[in-house]
């Protein structure tokens, strides 16, 4: 039972640690995309 507690709580720590490191990349890709964004949208407007 002492086992089972021990992986449980080292499987939710690495759960959390892979759920940190995916939302701190999806932020920073989403940082990286907003100039990309802003530029076809000035790219658009001049268009017109």
């Amino acid at each position: 039972m002492v086992g089972n507690t021990v992986l449980g709580a080292i499987y939710l720590s690495l759960l959390d640690m892979i759920l940190l490191i995916v939302f701190l990349f999806l932020i920073d890709g989403i940082l990286r995309l907003f100039p990309f964004l802003n530029k076809i949208s000035k790219y658009l407007k001049s268009r017109r």
